[in-house]
């Protein structure tokens, strides 16, 4: 089942400028980026202008070395 998620603003992780758009997806696997036709996704949802980023990695630890 695809997802749209659409009307975001994306950062893509690379330091670019953030560009409003839409992010096609499906279980794990990004399928498109960008303009992205709707009638692609099972499932849309407008997020409004919000943003939308990559996963980011918690480098903060407690373990002692």
């Amino acid at each position: 089942m695809a997802t749209l998620l659409k009307n975001c603003k994306i950062y893509d992780g690379t330091g670019a400028d953030a560009f409003m758009g839409s992010v096609l997806f499906e279980d794990d696997k990004i399928l498109e980026v960008g303009e992205v036709d709707e009638t692609k996704a099972d499932k849309v949802f407008d997020l409004g202008g919000k943003s939308l980023a990559s996963g980011f990695i918690d480098i903060h630890s407690h373990k002692r070395l």
